[in-house]
């Protein structure tokens, strides 16, 4: 049996390849699969005589420990193709890479991402979920339909407006980043050409006293404080992060939320999970988002006591939700270390550094 764990996302991306650099520090088998390309390294076979086998590149594999389904880059263009057959192409590679990810959950012992993530990830199914299991969520209308956002808007000055997905708009002249990010605006900004262009969530503007980033890695949760080192309410903690301007401090969840997280993870089916919470003025916790696919190794970056990257390849290693984490074995397995490895001169002599800011933090996307 082969005892390789796999992890379908990009080598350039830091958490990828600090999570195989511990996974072999723990004595496994790990790597990384870039997705479908012409090149050596990304030609794929799947062969379903016998057992199956799958060709990577170069490597054949028979069964996988454990594969992560990263934030992956799925196939790559083919360069010289006929203009007629591009869409084709690109259809023919979108669908090969369902199959193969397909095949990978079923040759694999253990799974975290793949096809229960895609579901868990939709904005409208865990804020459902989330109110079954009994947290508060702001008062949310997802919708392009003109009148229900205006009657949706209709008794309050600020609403809260987000979109689906991250986004960042690069100027190709002077290469400046824009994020897309939560705006407020108020029902006067708002007019059918803006609204019926695509569907948006709004949200009713909840007044915080903080926000946190609870990450959980299978039976084990994470919970992390954020707040402005100036003292002011934040909107979103992400572009206060970029600035330097957050507050990262360790936090003690109540055995309630505790318990609602527990509960919210079995429903979604989910092993791995960034929670975006926040205490309201009144305080009471209120649930915003899970992000089945967020980073957690720019909280370990503040919070060093977070074992987050070890407790990450720890699961992995163990298959399973439960494991045992040494402190021991921790002390050697962690951001410091990686970065002092050969493994971490390899990635950072690939790794474009102008594609972000921070590499733990933003995800590389080609």
């Amino acid at each position: 049996m082969n005892h390789t764990h796999l992890i379908v996302g990009n080598s350039r991306d830091y958490h990828a390849a600090a999570v195989r650099w511990a996974l072999r520090r723990l004595g496994q088998d790990a790597i990384i699969w870039d997705g479908i390309s012409a090149d050596a390294d990304g030609r794929l076979t799947v062969d379903f005589h016998g057992l199956g086998r799958l060709r990577l590149g170069d490597r054949e594999l028979g069964w996988f420990r454990s594969v992560w389904f990263r934030r992956q880059i799925p196939f790559k263009e083919v360069d010289g193709a006929h203009p007629d057959a591009r869409e084709f192409i690109h259809q023919e590679l979108a669908d090969a890479h369902l199959s193969f990810c397909a095949s990978v959950e079923a040759m694999s012992d253990f799974v975290v991402g793949g096809e229960r993530t895609r579901r868990a990830a939709s904005k409208a199914h865990q804020l459902r979920v989330a109110t079954e299991v009994g947290f508060r969520i702001p008062r949310t209308l997802i919708s392009n339909h003109y009148p229900d956002v205006m009657r949706f808007a209709a008794d309050t000055d600020r609403l809260l407006v987000k979109h689906f997905a991250p986004h960042y708009f690069i100027s190709r002249s002077s290469g400046a980043i824009r994020a897309v990010g939560p705006s407020i605006v108020s029902p006067d900004d708002l007019s059918p050409e803006k609204v019926e262009v695509c569907p948006c969530i709004y949200q009713q503007y909840i007044e915080k006293k903080y926000e946190l980033r609870v990450t959980v890695i299978g039976n084990r949760v994470y919970a992390a404080k954020l707040s402005s080192k100036a003292g002011d309410e934040l909107l979103d903690w992400r572009p206060a992060y970029g600035s330097g301007r957050l507050d990262v401090e360790p936090f003690t969840l109540d055995e309630a939320t505790t318990a609602r997280i527990s509960a919210l993870m079995a429903q979604l089916g989910l092993h791995y999970g960034c929670i975006d919470l926040a205490m309201d003025g009144s305080g009471e916790m209120v649930f915003f988002e899970i992000n089945p696919g967020g980073q957690f190794l720019f909280i370990e970056e503040k919070l060093r006591q977070f074992p987050l990257l070890y407790a990450f390849a720890s699961m992995l290693s163990a298959q399973g939700p439960s494991f045992r984490m040494d402190e021991n074995v921790g002390a050697s397995i962690n951001m410091d270390e990686f970065e002092a490895s050969r493994e971490f001169d390899e990635w950072r002599s690939v790794y474009d550094s102008n594609a972000s800011r921070n590499p733990k933090f933003v995800t590389f996307v080609q």
